[in-house]
């Protein structure tokens, strides 16, 4: 619709009769083109190829003008029932139908409503939500008027997403005896919470599953956000097996979604020791010794643990040109801070607060800019950080303080890519230069949902605005030196993001 040809029709039908509406005038462009491969709007074709001539010629009668209202397309939908509002005015009425497609293109569509009431302006059908799955969405309607001809306006990335289920201890290997497990369950956007489960099974991708030995926290009745879900008794598990523990979340009844998350374990095998053979020892000839001056030896010094000490974060639920997140709790001199800026609209530039040091910026399409900066701490430091953008934004982040990292130089490696519109965040590999260098995971989406994060990274905070944005942060110890490897995490629905990583060098 913004091509210079396009525009000369617009200019041309606003010319031949100057009370047209500007959606009377996408529909009779749209209306009057030649169609071209599969029937209607598709993803290599559109609506078609322009007709001048059969656009002004449909003219003669201004066409129906449909229109959704809400939901907006990159937004999210809350409650169990949302009312989809809008209208279908115009001339020469017969019906409407609402329907919805899975993604941006749709390969099929679930119809929600026809009507052959006209409705002006106001609700044009009611969605039961429970019954989409976690997911993006398309809803588009569709008016027909008495001669059979079709008008439709679309709303697309309709965000679904109602359950928040991540593990995020143990995460790595377990010890025989009572395992704590630990993590969120939870439901979000209106939905009432039921109850969640915790059962487990042999291999990574077990066939069955068992609850023996699992308790849960209240039973599995109250919801839990970044607290105990339960134990875990693993006494009776064989020593060198594989398991998989699976964390489900029940909405209110009738809810058929399930999130569900499966953390792999190795219960190490504890080695039986070897009897060493005692031989009879044989006397020798004692010697007295020349004595011999030893060099002395400077030790390598061992690098501190690097730990997170605190959390502080923040959002813009209404469009500011400022962005203020407040300093976290219990910091202290020579403690290093992340923070992380994740602002609305590609375009937006952002201005860090005099002492952070910008680490990169990443851009999720048109979306999002996911700005990281790191800080040192002084022995005065204010109370909040304000960054600066250059127009007023949605915005959302946080800001982690580590103690423990090297003061000099604490950022030895970073990395981060853009994932195009799906569910798996991709950050690309980094290398460790340091034992026990802190690898913190980043990511930005361009609407709010729930995050798994890799495996072996603990949850520090996710940080979001409703149906625009997500901030999330994990972190992980690594002891060894080398390239870790792409780490992967997964979002609730899919979304353009941003995934990042940033390794701080421990202190000597």
């Amino acid at each position: 619709m913004a091509a210079p040809h396009v525009s000369g029709l617009a200019a041309l039908l606003l010319a031949h009769d100057s009370t047209l509406t500007s959606e009377e005038i996408r529909q009779l462009i749209r209306s009057g083109a030649d169609d071209l491969g599969a029937g209607g709007k598709d993803p290599y074709f559109g609506f078609g190829r322009i007709n001048a001539g059969r656009s002004l010629e449909m003219d003669s009668v201004k066409p129906l003008a449909p229109y959704i209202l809400t939901p907006g397309s990159r937004t999210g939908i809350s409650g169990t029932s949302y009312q989809i509002k809008g209208g279908v005015p115009g001339n020469n009425f017969s019906q409407y139908r609402v329907e919805v497609g899975l993604g941006r293109s749709p390969t099929s569509w679930t119809e929600v409503v026809v009507s052959d009431t006209q409705v002006i302006s106001g609700i044009l059908a009611t969605i039961d939500t429970t019954q989409l799955a976690p997911s993006n969405y398309t809803i588009r309607l569709i008016a027909t008027d008495t001669a059979g001809k079709t008008y439709q306006f679309q709303v697309f990335d309709v965000g679904v997403n109602f359950y928040e289920a991540y593990i995020s201890d143990p995460v790595s290997s377990i010890s025989a005896g009572f395992v704590p497990v630990a993590g969120t369950a939870q439901t979000l956007n209106g939905l009432g919470f039921s109850r969640y489960t915790l059962d487990w099974g042999l291999g990574a991708a077990p066939d069955s599953y068992s609850t023996a030995g699992v308790s849960l926290a209240n039973g599995g009745t109250v919801p839990v956000i970044n607290g105990s879900l339960g134990t875990w008794d693993t006494t009776a598990l064989v020593p060198g097996q594989t398991y998989s523990l699976r964390l489900k979340v029940y909405g209110i009844s009738g809810n058929p979604a399930i999130s569900t998350n499966t953390v792999v374990f190795a219960l190490p095998v504890t080695p039986t020791p070897v009897p060493t053979a005692t031989a009879s020892p044989t006397p020798l000839p004692t010697i007295t010794p020349t004595p011999t001056l030893l060099p002395t030896i400077t030790p390598t010094p061992t690098p501190r643990t690097i730990s997170l000490r605190g959390v502080s974060t923040s959002t813009n639920t209404s469009k500011v040109r400022t962005f203020t997140i407040n300093r976290p709790a219990g910091v202290e001199v020579g403690d290093v801070m992340l923070a992380q800026v994740t602002v609305r609209g590609a375009t937006t530039t952002v201005t860090a607060p005099s002492g952070w040091q910008t680490i990169r910026t990443d851009k999720a399409g048109s979306d999002l800019v996911n700005s990281l900066y790191y800080r040192v701490a002084s022995a005065s430091e204010p109370t909040s950080y304000s960054w600066t953008l250059n127009r007023p934004q949605l915005a959302s982040g946080g800001i982690l303080d580590y103690v423990g990292a090297d003061t000099a130089s604490p950022v030895s490696a970073n990395s981060g890519r853009y994932n195009k519109n799906t569910q798996t965040i991709t950050a690309p590999s980094v290398t460790t230069s340091t034992a026990n260098s802190k690898v913190v995971f980043i990511t930005a989406a361009g609407t709010q949902t729930s995050v798994t994060p890799p495996a072996g990274f603990s949850p520090a905070y996710s940080s979001g605005v409703q149906g625009n944005l997500t901030s999330y942060v994990a972190d992980q110890t690594v002891v060894s030196v080398g390239p870790i490897g792409n780490q992967v995490g997964t979002l609730g629905i899919k979304s353009n993001n941003v995934g990042a990583l940033v390794v701080l060098r421990p202190a000597l």
